[in-house]
């Protein structure tokens, strides 16, 4: 692997130099290399895994048995509760499902029969047959659907705003603004639905400001759908039901979210003036 040099996130961005030929104005004594376990301790090896020829081999390391894609991968590494595919670019890596299942909040929502995959670029992440499946590559979407055939990618042509009984008109000079902030390391809870959901909420509750905890608890918010570009967000109690959010400044995983509309609760008495 080349000499690689690489720097601190600065305004959301690092860079990475990679050296195509290096030659060092010292000679470093290869002693300093070398690992010298002090008296009383000892190496203990974490993740060893073992490359495998066979998924019989593969099933008896990780001590589960795999999901396999149609394609043979480039190669099988397997560890103890893990097993990782090799395509190249691609890999998939399985593991024993841990419960309940949670989505990051700046991932999208695809499904498999019903059951909620996390999509974040070319990255797909979701649980079947009691194990949890990582595919991250190029190639994640064409795999996935050898495992699953019935994967539903997020529709972003699905509109939701238009069904928000109340819009929200959105200063986009301030959304501009609050992105350029992000992208500078400040704010990063506008990349998720759920937070950006939970402060309007609270603002529509306590105007003045949020002092303290606030009055609608983080726990009674859920995601409904996230296409990635448009979300929507349920709220168990409260003056709001349904919080209707868009990406307007930029589409990808950087943006932020702008709350665009929502649905006032049945309850009357409740609704936000």
């Amino acid at each position: 692997m080349p000499l690689q040099l690489r720097t601190a996130v600065q305004n959301a961005l690092q860079t990475t130099y990679t050296f195509v030929s290096f030659k060092p104005n010292v000679q470093i004594q290869s002693h300093i290399f070398t690992l010298k376990v002090p008296d009383g301790y000892q190496v203990i090896e974490e993740e060893t895994g073992q490359l495998v020829y066979s998924l019989k081999e593969a099933s008896e390391i990780c001590g589960f048995v795999p999901v396999t894609p149609h394609d043979s991968p480039h190669r099988i590494y397997a560890f103890a509760g893990k097993i990782v595919f090799d395509y190249g670019k691609t890999t998939i890596v399985e593991t024993p499902a841990e419960k309940p299942f949670k989505i990051a909040g700046q991932g999208a929502w695809g499904q498999i029969d019903g059951q909620p995959v996390e999509i974040i670029q070319d990255r797909l992440r979701w649980q079947q047959q009691d194990l949890e499946i990582i595919i991250e590559g190029p190639q994640s979407v064409k795999l996935a659907r050898q495992l699953a055939p019935n994967l539903i990618l997020p529709d972003k042509n699905l509109d939701l705003a238009k069904k928000a009984q109340v819009k929200v008109e959105v200063n986009m000079e301030i959304a501009q603004a609050e992105q350029k902030q992000v992208d500078a390391g400040h704010a990063p809870w506008q990349l998720d639905p759920l937070f950006v959901s939970h402060v309007f909420v609270n603002l529509q509750v306590t105007p003045e400001g949020i002092v303290g905890e606030p009055k609608i608890p983080y726990s009674t918010f859920k995601i409904e759908a996230n296409t990635g570009v448009e979300a929507l967000v349920s709220v168990g109690e409260g003056p709001i039901r349904k919080i209707y959010l868009k990406k307007l400044v930029r589409e990808d995983e950087s943006g932020i979210w702008s709350v665009i509309g929502y649905d006032s609760s049945e309850d009357d008495e409740n609704k936000p003036a």
